[in-house]
């Protein structure tokens, strides 16, 4: 904490104050007195709460197929054309899943916006400088602006190539309490999934039984009302304090079998395994590994 920078320029609080403050949001506001609300700012208010278990609420209210298709499109489609957004939504059979409001005025510039090439959601702009505000996105990027044409990002710190601008005139994206509670996590555990859903012979499911896991994963020949020989249950995690993620796991026990952390939160495995002996942890690269393992030894028995 001490080689924190709290305050940037602006006197707004940096994208790493951020990030920390995200882990405490459910404790701070829960309840129906806000202990925080004489010195939280204007970001932490209960209306994110209050959208964010909205949607929630929506997701839970449908199938399981919903749930699982509604949460994978809020985080395949946190922002976009509306009418397009719209169209495909109905294609999935979808309700309303959350409320899309126009791009925020401090995530355009000349009628422009960016998505950042991870979370897909608009990036903010400040000072000639467009970047994503989750820091491990890795998205930052110089503003290059002639005054003429359709002003172009030039990457820094080893970013990825950003996308092209898109128009701000019907363009849409999700309350940023969402984006931070449902895309930024959701990015890490739809990419494992796709990646193990990718292996020949597995068979997984996202989200099942309304979030029971955020994955399972087993034998693709497993017969039908028998028990697979192997499978994974798996939990991903991303908090950016161990000690605050242990907390809530002693709390709130999860369900699955693996807790797993983004490929970013490595250096947390270390201090996890001295606070949560008991639970076996790894990360998202570590347990594609170790399906990828499990399947050819499946496969040699046979």
């Amino acid at each position: 904490m001490a080689d924190m920078v709290i305050l940037d320029d602006r006197d707004e609080l940096t994208d790493a104050t951020f990030e920390i403050g995200c882990d405490y949001t459910v404790e701070l506001l829960a309840g129906q007195v806000d202990p925080g609300e004489r010195w939280l700012p204007s970001w932490r208010m209960h209306r994110a709460e209050q959208v964010e278990n909205a949607t929630f609420e929506t997701l839970i209210s449908g199938s399981d197929r919903e749930y699982s298709a509604g949460r994978r499109f809020l985080i395949d489609y946190p922002a976009g054309d509306q009418k397009r957004l719209l169209g495909l939504r109905n294609d999935l059979g979808l309700p309303p899943l959350a409320e899309f409001t126009a791009i925020p005025h401090e995530r355009q510039f000349r009628g422009w916006w960016w998505p950042c090439p991870e979370c897909r959601w608009p990036m903010r702009v400040r000072a000639g400088r467009v970047n994503c505000c989750f820091p491990h996105h890795r998205a930052s990027y110089i503003l290059l602006d002639s005054g003429k044409g359709t002003p172009r990002l030039q990457p820094m710190d080893g970013a990825r190539r950003a996308g092209l601008a898109q128009a701000v005139e019907g363009a849409v994206c999700v309350d940023e309490s969402i984006w931070r509670y449902i895309v930024v996590p959701g990015v890490v555990e739809v990419r494992l999934y796709d990646r193990i859903v990718g292996l020949q012979g597995v068979t997984a499911s996202l989200y099942p039984g309304k979030d029971l896991y955020d994955i399972q994963a087993e034998p693709a020949d497993t017969p039908a009302g028998q028990p697979p020989k192997w499978d994974f249950t798996i939990d991903l995690k991303d908090h950016s304090s161990a000690r605050t993620l242990a907390d809530k796991i002693i709390t709130n026990p999860v369900a699955a079998r693996y807790v797993v952390l983004p490929n970013y939160r490595k250096s947390q495995l270390k201090e996890l395994g001295r606070l949560l002996p008991s639970i076996t942890m790894m990360t998202e690269d570590r347990v594609y590994n170790r399906i990828k393992q499990t399947l050819a030894r499946h496969r040699d028995a046979q």
